[in-house]
């Protein structure tokens, strides 16, 4: 699981520091059953002399949510979870698991039998427990490597916007066929589901200098600037999502994203991307500033 500061609340996603004494919730496994199922495992290591748990499940496009419960009734003892809540028909507002690129992440919450609240959260993207120790341990040396690269060195604060594709369907601008046509709406960004994006994953990114070029449109002369953008490989990123650097303000939507990968595992992506015009309407989205919170200090 992911140790990186990328909670919008210092600290809330993360898992406690792994000590002989404090209770930890940890994933074991992610595994899509093809062709609507997803079953995620855990474990509770040091539990304690608490002689019951119950665990609640909730699922997210993005790390940071806004989480959806999936449980109705807490799992008493129980640690494993199938998802089967998906579809191939997008009308619906459910995820949809038959999508190559599409990510779909779960958090679990653990409490004791009879209290109220949670004492740990683990929030999970895509895991794969069939590697050897020795070659995981390969890929987490060269994706620290990475991020402490961008972090001290070459990179800069970016956020993370992922885009939704389900959710609760646009009431403004939604036709008939399901799709958007009010590219300026302020409820949907053009996505056809209400917000647009997922809440904002922060992280650190290096960005080439490409110069700006000029094409003819409709309008007239037009400015494209296109550039190149490396990232960590957390969280994964897709076609249509937004990165946007927190010092300068500017925004860009990925046009294609490449990872490199070793044994399987994603160290960093490289991301093609076009910068919004500042008339654009994802400007309107709003991003908390880079001091709040102060979790990389």
């Amino acid at each position: 699981m992911t140790q990186y500061p990328t909670s919008v609340v210092a600290g809330v996603q993360r898992p406690p520091i792994k000590t002989s004494n404090t209770p930890y919730l940890e994933v074991t496994r992610s595994l899509p059953l093809w062709p609507r199922r997803i079953v995620v495992q855990w474990v509770l290591r040091n539990p304690g002399a608490a002689t019951g748990y119950d665990f609640n499940v909730y699922r997210s496009g993005s790390d940071e949510g806004p989480w959806e419960l999936l449980t109705t009734t807490p799992l008493a003892d129980v640690f494993f979870f199938v998802d089967d809540a998906f579809s191939a028909n997008l009308e619906t507002g459910m995820p949809d698991l038959l999508s190559i690129t599409r990510n779909v992440v779960y958090k679990i919450t653990a409490q004791v039998h009879g209290q109220s609240n949670p004492v740990i959260y683990s929030s999970i993207g895509e895991l794969d427990p069939y590697l050897d120790q020795r070659r995981w341990g390969i890929a987490r040396k060269l994706i620290r490597d990475c991020h402490i690269s961008l972090k001290r060195a070459v990179g800069t604060e970016v956020a993370y916007l992922r885009r939704r594709y389900w959710g609760t369907r646009c009431p403004v601008c939604l036709t008939t066929t399901g799709m958007s046509v009010k590219a300026n709406c302020t409820t949907c960004f053009g996505t056809a589901f209400v917000g647009g994006y997922w809440n904002p994953v922060y992280g650190y990114a290096q960005m080439a200098s490409i110069p700006v070029s000029t094409t003819l449109a409709i309008q007239g002369e037009k400015d494209v600037r296109k550039t190149h953008i490396i990232a960590g490989n957390y969280p994964a990123l897709e076609k249509n999502d937004l990165v946007v650097f927190m010092r300068s303000g500017h925004r860009f939507i990925i046009e294609q994203s490449n990872t490199t990968q070793i044994h399987n595992y994603d160290i960093h992506s490289e991301l093609m991307v076009s910068e919004l015009s500042p008339s654009s309407i994802e400007f309107g989205i709003n991003v908390e500033p880079w001091r709040e919170p102060c979790w990389w200090v």
